[in-house]
Formats: C-alpha cells, structure tokens, sequence
C-alpha cells in the first residue's frame, strides 16, 4: 500500500485565502494560545466573517491553500462527500463560508462550500527513521532543510484518509492511500497535490 499527503497544488489562476474573519460557530482545532493570538489580531485587524480571497485567481479551486495557518488547507464539499463514500470517518467538520472576496473575477462567481476536517488518527510518524530527533522534553528538533516523514506501515489502522497518530494534535494533516488518488484522478478534483510518505 501507498501512502500520500494531500496539499494544494499552488497552481496559477486559483485563489488562496489571506486568512479568516470570526465566525459564527466554534472551530474545535482552534484552542488555548493560538485562539487567543486569533482573537487579538481580530481587535487589532478587524475582519469581515468567513475567508477573506486574495486578490489573485479566477476560478473556484477543489483544494485552497489559507494562510492563517490553522487551517492552512481547506477543500470543497463535493470532495468532502466522495471521501464519505470512501468511508472516510473525520473527527470534525468546520466550514469555512467565503467573506471578503478581493479578486475581482471571482467577485460574480458563487463559491462553493469549504471546510476543514480534523482525520482520525490512522499512523505513526516513525522518527527514528525520519531522523528527527528530540530534546529533552521531547519536543523535535527540525533542521533547516527538513526531509519527507516516514510513516511506520505496521501502525496503519487501515483507512483511506487518516491524520498522524504520535503527530500534530491538530489532526488536521490528510494523509491518504492510493484509493483516495484514484478517486481524485476519476472525478478531475481542482488544484489537489499528493506528496508520496515512505513507509518503514
């Protein structure tokens, strides 16, 4: 079995978000310092709820990149409801509705729905084999230039869309099978990149 990270693409044409106005419903991945930082960039930089769309791009993408950093990919509904026929189980749901839209050929175009996903756990991150090591608290230390991580193929729990088990508390990283490239072959998913994991 292969095993991939799905990212966005970057290509020319397709929108990203600067980063997000408070919304109306909690965001689950979002707690403690970095609700906190959120809140007081909102007071010192007021922002109109949902996403605010940089000005470059021209057509709605599948995967967009969103700088605020948690999260910093989100996806469309329709890839949403193809990884559910997968039986791809999350363990949370946030849509992210668009807001302040800054491109002005995007400004007429209705958006679709899009959402962020926290994944069950479904691998360990092998470190040993990655060559990451730790400090004494246990925290990695990461070199300048960092190397793919290496996933430990026996701790697979067997899903096709899952997140690190020992590795971001997020749970945000989608990481996938070789099913879930097929699918996005199939139904021509927009602006979608699948980084290939090792496996130890």
């Amino acid at each position: 079995m292969k095993f991939y990270r799905i990212r966005h693409a970057d290509q020319r044409g397709f929108p990203y978000a600067y980063g997000y106005g408070p919304l109306s419903h909690p965001i689950p991945f979002v707690w403690g310092e970095n609700l906190k930082s959120f809140k007081d960039l909102w007071k010192l930089n007021p922002m109109q709820p949902g996403l605010e769309i940089a000005e470059s791009g021209s057509k709605w993408a599948d995967f967009m990149l969103c700088g605020s950093g948690l999260p910093s990919l989100l996806y469309t509904e329709r890839v949403l409801i193809s990884l559910k026929a997968l039986r791809c189980e999350t363990l949370s749901e946030t849509e992210f509705p668009v807001g302040k839209i800054l491109s002005k050929k995007l400004r007429d175009v209705p958006p679709p729905r899009y959402f962020a996903c926290q994944w069950k756990p479904g691998i360990e991150l092998d470190w040993e084999a990655w060559g990451i090591k730790k400090d004494e608290r246990g925290v990695p230390i990461l070199p300048a230039i960092i190397p793919p991580p290496v996933a430990k193929l026996s701790t697979w729990n067997g899903d096709n869309v899952f997140s690190w088990s020992n590795h971001d508390e997020t749970h945000l990283t989608m990481l996938c099978t070789e099913n879930v490239v097929e699918l996005a072959k199939k139904e021509k998913w927009i602006n979608v990149r699948f980084n290939p994991i090792p496996t130890s």
